[in-house]
C-alpha cells in the first residue's frame, strides 16, 4: 500500500473495497436464491422475460422501502440484467 500517504487513507480505501465486495456477495446470493426459488418459472421463460423477472424480484428484495433495502446491491443487479447489457442469458436447464 505504498501509494497511500498514511494508514488512515489505506484503511478508508480498504473499507470501501470491503463494502463493494459485500455488495457483490449479496447480489450473487440473491441470484442463487432466485434461481433456486423460481426454478420452474425460469425454465419456461425466454431471455427478455428472465431479465424482467430478475429485475422485478431484485427491486422487491433490495428496492426502496423493502426490508433489505440496499441501493448498491440493486445497482449491481440492474447493471447485470438491464437491457443495455450485451451478455447472453443462457436458458435455464430443463429437468429430466
Amino acid at each position: 500500500m505504498a501509494a497511500y500517504s498514511n494508514m488512515s487513507e489505506a484503511l478508508v480505501a480498504l473499507e470501501e473495497k470491503l463494502k463493494t465486495l459485500q455488495s457483490v456477495t449479496d447480489a450473487n446470493q440473491f441470484l442463487v436464491e432466485a434461481m433456486r426459488d423460481h426454478r420452474d418459472e425460469l425454465e419456461n421463460m425466454g431471455e427478455k422475460e428472465t431479465r424482467v423477472a430478475m429485475l422485478d424480484w431484485a427491486r422487491a428484495e433490495f428496492g426502496e422501502g423493502s426490508e433489505r433495502q440496499d441501493a448498491d446491491v440493486l445497482d449491481i443487479l440492474e447493471m447485470s440484467f438491464g437491457p443495455r447489457q450485451s451478455a447472453t442469458i443462457i436458458p435455464f436447464p430443463k429437468r429430466g
